[in-house]
């Protein structure tokens, strides 16, 4: 019984030596000085005590922690902390659990400059303690040698966080939410994050004033394999990555995208929208049963002097196959463009727009489109002239007047490439072309074979067929000549015009195997336009005459009754092979 009495006693010593050791340490900022030794770290606290080994309880805690590429901030208004307080002298934090009321936490990266990201660094977090904007101090990326290295291990396990704030990089969440997991963070050496979730209670989510979720819902779980951060580069971080999003954000202002569209391309937006999340991600990977849509209602992106406007919804699909494609799908029921400063109801629109583009899943290698389709959609234009005022039409045409409909389809199985079909209602349109113009006319023009390519061979080219109500109203466009006229009216009695060539645009525009006829006329030739001006030659044959029209750039002249033979002679240099005789026009649909 007395060894009991002594080992009772011997223990009771011995806490009453910790808790008043512990607390003398604690209450007297012992701490926070140890810790105020280091340029990478920072503790402060308004009080802590401790009642049981190990177990802290502690009111407005703070830490702050930098390394050479990021800073961050945890404030905990009220905490318990199981903390191994021995490891702080070697310069460990670590926290065996952690249970957190008013949490905040803080994190924004380092930047070599700001430049056109001033905007979003704007929003970064202010940091007590550091300077903003966050900048590098020396090259960014510079390795720290191992002899050199001195800076503070992380660790945290067993966390519940009650959150009232988080603010990563932009981004600003404040409201109810929970995280929970476990951590470590050796700063420029090593990270790691043990199964980890942070519950979204239907707080704010703001960048800068403007509001990316009114109300955020959601949950998300993350997985970080350990990274030993010198040995990787680019990308290739998000390799130890597993993480699944899911969730809803509501109240969307789509003005907070201006942060990035109006540094970098001069572009605004402005609306609402929905943002649903189910998106999941396996070690960098895009995963199946991924849905990230963006349904908008009201929306505006301007373009400076073109305005876009409608509700259109933009939707990420995960693919079937674990390292299949991802699709990306933008649908709407109707678009219209606008003039940024007009008022003006004769405004283009778009109806029935399904594009789908299916993508490389891989987030760590360059994404790769993998196909593309483009239902068809329909556009109409009802005033032509709004595309003058707009853009600067090519080849010198002006004057646009009248009304254009617009289909279009097609599909890409390769980056780079496009195989479609499209389809041109005019009604009462004319243009004029240098001092030439047409008559007000109906027409539709076909393209049943439309192939394009981008990237450093910018191309389209296709076949297309043509039929003119009223042939005579192109003729003022070929050639003023009165004895043009005098033939058109006397001889030709040109009715509607069925017409097809093969042609190309890219450095140049040409027209190849022009096959037309209107009554008893028809027209062969050829016509290339470059920067220079147009080149070509048209043979007009009538039962009654042959008529010769040649295209310069110093204008266009007529040639009355040449042979049939009058198309033969060999093209300039550089010009398209011209079409031999008796070659059929190709008929409409």
């Amino acid at each position: 019984m007395a060894v009991a009495w002594r080992l009772a006693a011997v223990l009771a010593g011995l806490t009453l030596f910790y808790l008043g050791a512990a607390n003398l340490v604690l209450a007297g900022g012992i701490v926070s000085r140890f810790a105020a030794k280091s340029d990478d770290i920072s503790i402060e606290y308004d009080s802590a005590y401790s009642v049981w080994p190990g177990r802290v309880q502690v009111r407005n805690l703070r830490v702050r922690m930098e390394d050479h590429n990021i800073q961050f901030l945890i404030g905990v208004e009220r905490g318990f902390l199981d903390v191994s307080l021995h490891e702080l002298l070697y310069k460990r934090v670590h926290a065996l659990r952690v249970d957190g009321e008013n949490v905040t936490f803080r994190m924004r990266h380092k930047l070599s400059h700001v430049g056109k990201e001033g905007p979003r660094v704007a929003a970064y977090p202010p940091i007590t303690g550091f300077a903003d904007p966050p900048l590098f101090v020396g090259p960014p990326g510079v390795p720290i040698p191992d002899s050199e290295y001195n800076l503070w291990d992380v660790r945290v396990d067993n966390v519940t966080a009650h959150v009232k704030e988080i603010w990563v990089l932009e981004y600003r969440y404040r409201g109810p939410g929970v995280a929970r997991g476990t951590f470590r963070v050796q700063p420029a050496r090593f990270y790691e994050v043990k199964p980890t979730s942070l519950e979204l209670g239907g707080g704010k989510l703001t960048l800068g004033s403007a509001v990316v979720a009114e109300h955020a819902n959601g949950r998300i779980d993350v997985t970080v394999t350990g990274s030993e951060t010198q040995k990787l580069s680019g990308l290739q971080p998000l390799r130890h990555i597993t993480a699944s999003v899911a969730g809803r954000f509501t109240g969307t202002d789509l003005a907070f995208l201006n942060a990035y569209l109006g540094p970098h391309q001069g572009w605004s937006a402005a609306g609402h929208a929905e943002i649903e999340l189910g998106v999941h991600v396996d070690k960098g990977r895009i995963a199946p049963g991924t849905r990230f849509a963006v349904k908008c209602s009201s929306a505006t992106l301007d373009f400076g002097k073109l305005a876009l406007r409608g509700s259109p919804t933009v939707a990420l699909t995960g693919g079937t196959a674990p390292r299949g494609p991802m699709e990306l799908e933008v649908s709407a029921a109707r678009l219209d463009f606008a003039e940024a400063k007009s008022r003006s109801e004769r405004q283009p629109w778009v109806e029935g727009l399904d594009f789908r583009l299916a993508m490389s899943s891989d987030l760590v290698e360059p994404i790769e489109m993998v196909a593309a389709r483009l239902a068809p959609v329909r556009g109409t234009v009802p005033d032509l002239g709004w595309i003058e005022r707009v853009v600067k039409p090519p080849g010198g045409v002006r004057a646009l007047r009248g009304r254009a409909d617009l289909s279009l389809e097609g599909e890409t199985k390769k980056a780079g490439t496009w195989h479609g079909r499209a389809r041109l209602d005019l009604a009462r349109a004319s243009a004029r072309i240098g001092d030439r113009g047409t008559d007000p006319l109906d027409a539709s023009l076909v393209l049943p074979e439309l192939d394009a390519t981008w990237g450093q061979d910018q191309r389209v080219s296709g076949d297309a067929r043509l039929h003119v109500a009223r042939a005579a109203a192109l003729l003022p466009l070929v050639s003023p000549s009165p004895f043009l006229q005098t033939i058109e009216k006397k001889l030709l009695d040109l009715g509607a015009l069925d017409a097809s060539a093969s042609f190309a645009a890219g450095d140049l525009f040409r027209l190849d195997r022009v096959e037309a006829r209107s009554g008893v006329a028809r027209v062969r030739g050829h016509l290339v336009v470059r920067d220079n001006g147009p080149n070509g030659a048209f043979l007009l044959s009538t039962p009654a005459a042959n008529v010769g029209v040649r295209i310069t750039p110093q204008g266009t002249s007529t040639k009355p009754f040449v042979s049939d033979d009058w198309l033969r002679p060999a093209p300039a240099r550089g010009a398209p092979d011209r079409p031999q005789r008796g070659e059929a026009p190709r008929s409409l649909d």
